[in-house]
């Protein structure tokens, strides 16, 4: 039997995952794209209207404003969770007293829904929550407040939950990229009189440079798209609009403002932005590998 035939015959089994694809995602972002060029309020009936959507959203002071807090939440989150999660995969490598116990508590996270996280919380950052009293045991009670409702720290303290949950990943993504890591190396270094700022900074990050990269997209990607569960269980967007993240306008738009369109628009630009955000990291990627 010829190469072809076999291919032609193999392709056949693929049909059925290619269709459920096609009815799964292909449809979907084929309507979605559709209804990004028309005026659509769920109970009325499309009306195309060209480009007038993605206008909209250019001009609309309050899209910049979500775009910039989703940018704020990715600028601080992404960096802080590759530093913190490489110094603590560096030292579970290096097999610290209790190293497996650290693992378990460092894996908990993961296996805990977003949604409870965030209700946790919300409960821990109120003015008479663990966070606040702990602040008056340490005697700096002059700086307690409700730090979900103050509109200077809302976002941070998003943050702050996003980065505990987000090194948990991190952690365990570096950690399992460690541990193909020549022993040796770390060793000649010690005999060198190497520090462990030197070990991270001379054998972690080079040996773990890939998959930094790797998982750097990945959380971008990530919490331009699924910060949403945390603001809307924990902040509902507020106070005021302190919290709104664009995938959490778009919700508003689509569900709160019936303004279908706009969210779709605003739905079909970040996915082309990520697309781009894909595309250069494959193009780094394979100029790397070709050097």
């Amino acid at each position: 039997m010829k190469k072809t035939e076999i291919i032609r015959k193999s392709s056949y089994f693929l049909l059925p995952s290619l269709l459920l694809m096609v009815f799964v995602y292909a449809i979907p972002l084929l309507t979605l794209l559709y209804y990004s060029f028309a005026s659509w309020r769920a109970i009325t009936p499309t009306c195309p209207i060209g480009l007038h959507n993605y206008t909209q959203i250019f001009l609309n002071s309050e899209v910049s404003r979500s775009f910039a807090r989703s940018f704020l939440i990715v600028g601080i989150t992404v960096p802080a969770s590759v530093i913190i999660s490489v110094i603590l995969a560096h030292f579970l490598y290096q097999r610290i007293p209790g190293w497996q116990f650290y693992i378990v508590v460092l894996f908990i996270p993961i296996i805990l829904p977003i949604a409870v996280i965030g209700v946790v919380f919300t409960h821990f950052f109120t003015t008479q929550g663990p966070f606040n009293l702990f602040l008056k045991l340490i005697g700096l009670g002059a700086f307690t407040r409700n730090w979900l409702a103050d509109l200077k720290t809302a976002i941070y303290t998003l943050i702050g939950t996003a980065i505990w949950w987000e090194i948990s990943f991190a952690t365990m993504i570096f950690y399992a990229r460690m541990m193909a890591i020549n022993p040796s190396l770390y060793e000649a270094a010690v005999v060198d009189g190497a520090n462990e700022t030197h070990l991270i900074r001379y054998i972690t990050l080079p040996q773990l440079r890939g998959v930094i990269q790797f998982y750097v997209v990945l959380a971008i990607i990530y919490f331009l798209n699924q910060t949403f569960t945390y603001v809307f269980v924990m902040t509902g967007g507020g106070p005021g609009y302190a919290t709104t993240t664009v995938d959490y306008f778009i919700y508003l738009n689509a569900f709160k403002y019936m303004k279908l369109g706009i969210a779709s628009a605003l739905a079909v630009s970040i996915t082309l932005g990520l697309l781009l955000l894909v595309h250069v990291y494959l193009s780094i990627s394979k100029e790397e590998e070709m050097e």
